[in-house]
């Protein structure tokens, strides 16, 4: 799935890596969390101008990581508490 990814056949990409996430693939499970946060530019800067789409790709990627640290993984943790730390996946007062 990363291959297609890279090559710009992101849909078939896209799909592989889901179905192997369905598995618990941690590989698979960390790529789609990598593709979603860095498709909203979202550590560095928020997309202003398209705010809404940027939201729900830093949720997917919250999904995504959060799902990798609940197995244990280190790479999960680290972007799970980045994102925590950017205030997605936590709850407004």
């Amino acid at each position: 799935g990363r291959y297609y990814v890279k090559n710009y056949k992101i849909n078939k990409g896209l799909s592989m890596l889901k179905n192997a996430a369905k598995y618990n693939y941690i590989d698979a499970i960390n790529e789609l969390g990598y593709y979603y946060l860095n498709k909203t530019n979202f550590l560095e800067n928020l997309n202003i101008f398209n705010l809404e789409q940027s939201n729900q790709n830093a949720i997917l990627a919250f999904k995504y990581y959060k799902k990798s640290a609940d197995r244990g993984n280190p790479i999960g943790y680290k972007y799970l508490g980045k994102l925590y730390k950017k205030g997605i996946g936590v709850r407004k007062n």
